[in-house]
């Protein structure tokens, strides 16, 4: 059993009450390891030394931050497999999904490097009257100061460290609120971090009950920004406590991403790139959660579909075997089957799946699902669960899509790529794939939602903006 500790001014530390939260596997119910559970003298703390380690981090040059950070990637990359075995089984995420993971982490810390000493800023043409005229006018970037970062337990190393590298190499300190969830795999990627000796109060790592924790870390002016992943829920209480002191927010929400099956689709490759809601057992922010299916094609999808499910192993996920492992915590589960059963009160017909085990759920589909339903707009069910909506026109289908509040990722499937391209550009979400399913990031482009599903944009270069700040700085009357 692991008794991990957090990370505060240098040193891993317990809670200074020896308050202690357990952290359990849901794969079968063990106890794994116990946390800390943080209290305001520790989060007062965590943030002084942030604070006050902000300013000296910030002076050393772009080069010298870089050396920590590319010294970070290479421990990183050395502690891959020790990490991902820990995250499948706190999670209960696949192994192979979390490797999927884990591998680009190295190259995130490299890539912010990257993009950080291309990063550069303007000087203006002098085109401007009267008083203007004989002044120089150019932009500096500067840090923000102290940033609080928040992962999610369904991606929680890559997630954190596009926000801790940016924010890091920008010449901001971190302070991570680790998801309590999976709260050992997040302490011990700052221990391997920490391998490469960032000066005391650089980085931190604080635990326990997050809307606590987070809540007292804002009401501390020294707490420039926070940035999150997380749900919608959570975002719009931290925009609310951030008004205080008009912290910057970046947010990245949850998303009832919809995918458009039109009447002249490959059928089988739908089915295809609809099987991505599975992954993580549908407790990913990007796969699709409502599937628009046009009238003409709906029966041939959904028995295709319901084929496809059939052969998903659910089971242990440190097995190469399974498909699917459980949800994160039996608690989730029992939300999933909540919701199941309310659809089906709706007047959802059920197809297959539906039962709940422990923290297990079944893939499940549920037909007949109508516009109407809390499931085919607001409602994000973050669990194995195929809804499937019928449409006769597009037009109907974009209306549908946007009903909903949130608009994060989404997909278009159609044999005519200029009926997929329109369709897209209709959809009102932070990403449209054409031909496929909404499952996509890339590291370089921007990363963000529309409406509830976020502020901000994440992406490499996008997210080093948002971490830092642009001042304007005049020569004044040159002429002289």
């Amino acid at each position: 059993m692991m008794n991990k500790q957090m990370l505060i001014n240098g040193n891993f530390v317990p809670a200074s009450d020896g308050a202690v939260l357990e952290s359990t596997s849901p794969i079968d119910g063990r106890l794994l390891g116990t946390f800390p559970s943080a209290n305001d003298a520790d989060l007062a703390l965590a943030v002084s030394s942030a604070a006050s380690a902000q300013k000296s981090w910030a002076a050393l040059s772009l080069n010298q931050r870089a050396e920590y950070l590319l010294k970070a990637a290479d421990f990183l990359a050395s502690a891959e497999d020790e990490i991902t075995k820990l995250q499948c089984v706190e999670s209960g995420k696949p192994y192979a999904q979390c490797k999927g993971e884990y591998s680009g982490v190295p190259t995130v810390f490299r890539s912010c490097v990257a993009a950080a000493m291309h990063d550069y800023g303007h000087v203006y043409p002098n085109t401007a009257d009267g008083a203007c005229i004989s002044d120089l006018t150019m932009t500096v970037t500067e840090p923000l100061g102290v940033i609080c970062c928040m992962g999610p337990f369904n991606f929680p190393i890559s997630n954190l460290s596009y926000k801790v590298a940016a924010a890091l190499i920008m010449g901001n300190t971190v302070i991570m609120k680790a998801a309590s969830d999976v709260a050992l795999t997040t302490i011990l990627y700052t221990e391997v971090l920490q391998q490469t000796a960032f000066p005391a109060g650089v980085l931190q790592v604080v635990t326990g009950p997050g809307n606590r924790i987070v809540k007292q870390l804002m009401d501390r002016r020294e707490v420039s920004a926070v940035a999150f992943t997380g749900s919608t829920a959570v975002g719009c209480e931290l925009i609310r406590n951030s008004a205080t002191h008009m912290q910057r927010v970046l947010l990245e929400l949850g998303g009832n991403d919809a995918l458009i099956v039109c009447d002249d689709a490959d059928i089988d490759y739908a089915v295809s790139e609809a099987m991505s809601r599975l992954l993580i057992s549908g407790q990913n922010c990007c796969v699709p959660k409502r599937f628009l299916v046009h009238t003409s094609v709906k029966d041939a999808f959904l028995d295709k579909l319901t084929a496809a499910v059939a052969k998903v192993k659910v089971g242990d996920p440190t097995d190469p075997a399974v498909d699917m492992g459980p949800l994160v915590s039996e608690r989730a589960a029992k939300n999933i089957e909540t919701e199941i059963q309310e659809a089906i009160a709706q007047g959802a017909k059920l197809v297959c799946g539906g039962k709940r085990h422990g923290a297990y759920v079944e893939p499940t589909i549920l037909d007949g699902v109508t516009a109407a339903m809390h499931i085919a707009g607001d409602l994000e069910i973050f669990g194995p669960v195929f809804p499937i909506i019928e449409f006769a026109t597009d037009d109907e289908a974009i209306e549908i899509c946007n009903q909903s509040c949130n608009g994060l990722n989404g997909g278009v499937i159609s044999a005519n790529l200029n009926r997929s391209i329109q369709l897209a550009a209709r959809m009102q979400s932070g990403t449209i794939v054409a031909n496929g399913a909404g499952r996509w990031r890339r590291d370089t482009a921007p990363f963000g939602g529309y409406k509830m599903s976020g502020l901000g944009r994440e992406g490499i270069t996008d997210i080093l903006h948002e971490m830092s700040q642009r001042k304007t700085l005049v020569l004044k009357n040159l002429n002289r």
